[in-house]
């Protein structure tokens, strides 16, 4: 038999580790304490807030071709259109890495991936070969 590490289970004490409870954070109350005319403002922000899920007219906006339409049947036809199946098969050839074999979805997170450590990994790997063999 292997021996193993020990499981508590011959007589040594497991060391039991203090449970915290919801009222005490942990730092003496130092990190979550909040103004009275900080809570009564944010209450008061908040107030009339209603989530875009349970608003009556959401809003229809095709972020690819920044066209804003005024009812679904509008921003469905919008989305049928040459104009907008082009645009949207563009998107998606500047937003792949071929390198990565990844699909971002916006320019944006294109410009951050390309900044990353692994895809530089990757593209350092690959130019490393290339000197190797060329």
């Amino acid at each position: 038999k292997i021996d193993s590490a020990d499981d508590g289970a011959a007589g040594t004490p497991k060391s039991k580790k203090r449970r915290r409870s919801d009222d005490d954070p942990g730092d003496g109350g130092r990190c979550h304490q909040v103004s009275e005319g900080l809570r009564s403002a944010v209450r008061e922000l908040l107030a009339d807030y209603v989530p875009a899920s349970q608003l009556d007219r959401p809003a229809f906006y095709c972020r690819v071709c920044r066209h804003q339409s005024s009812s679904k049947e509008e921003f469905d036809a919008h989305r049928s259109t040459q104009l907008h199946e082009a645009a949207v098969r563009e998107e998606k050839k500047k937003t792949y890495c071929k390198l990565c074999r990844k699909q971002l979805t916006s320019l944006v997170q294109m410009e951050e991936h390309l900044k990353s450590k692994p895809h530089r990994a990757k593209m350092d790997a690959v130019k490393a070969r290339q000197r190797g063999t060329g």
